[in-house]
């Protein structure tokens, strides 16, 4: 999901366990309580409580859900906000310059435990810096001979893409996944935030 809170742009990737109707009511359950919680004034790992709690109470089945939230703002000059993550694969940072760096934000899964416990990560984007967000998908994509994708391939392809425009590392990522062989068992889903201007 993308979308404004306040002063704040909210760049958010979910990935909700299992498949059919269960899944897709969690998922539209998350994504409405994200959007209810992104209107209070907390830190986003409060928001990321209040969205525990919805699955908790309210999702069917035993559903349960990992999360990448970042809740980034104007900051004269540089765009400025936090990172949390529950269960999900930490985002990288690209630098325009070149540099990849993973944010360090970890956490457990919404919808499995009663307290959540999550660690949010500070990022300041200057002009033509990006941030990358993706689900498990990529990172577990399987290679020929077994073995997974995994998040340093991913930092590789970002630090080699030709282009540093949001399509280009795009594309880079989705080439390195090709040129791999990779064999995506999972849902894909990758989001690339980039300061412009």
């Amino acid at each position: 999901d993308l979308f404004d809170a306040g002063d704040q742009r909210m760049l958010v990737v979910g990935d909700v366990s299992g498949k059919g109707v269960e899944a897709a009511a969690t998922t539209a359950l998350v994504r409405h309580a994200g959007r209810v919680a992104a209107r209070a004034e907390q830190p986003v790992p409060e928001r990321m409580t209040t969205v525990n709690e919805a699955v908790l109470e309210d999702a069917p089945g035993d559903q349960f859900c990992t999360l990448a939230w970042a809740a980034l703002k104007d900051a004269g000059g540089t765009i400025a906000g936090e990172v949390a993550c529950a269960g999900h694969p930490q985002p990288f940072v690209v630098r325009a310059g070149g540099g990849v760096e993973p944010v360090a934000a970890t956490g457990t899964l919404l919808g499995f435990f009663g307290d959540l416990r999550s660690s949010t990560a500070q990022v300041r984007l200057e002009r033509g810096d990006s941030l990358v967000l993706f689900t498990d998908g990529v990172t577990e994509a399987r290679l020929p001979d077994g073995s997974l994708f995994g998040a340093e391939r991913i930092r590789d392809a970002l630090a080699g893409a030709r282009e540093r425009t949001a399509d280009g590392l795009l594309d880079a990522l989705e080439d390195a996944l090709d040129a791999e062989r990779a064999e995506a068992r999972d849902d894909v889903a990758i989001v690339v935030g980039r300061v412009c201007a």
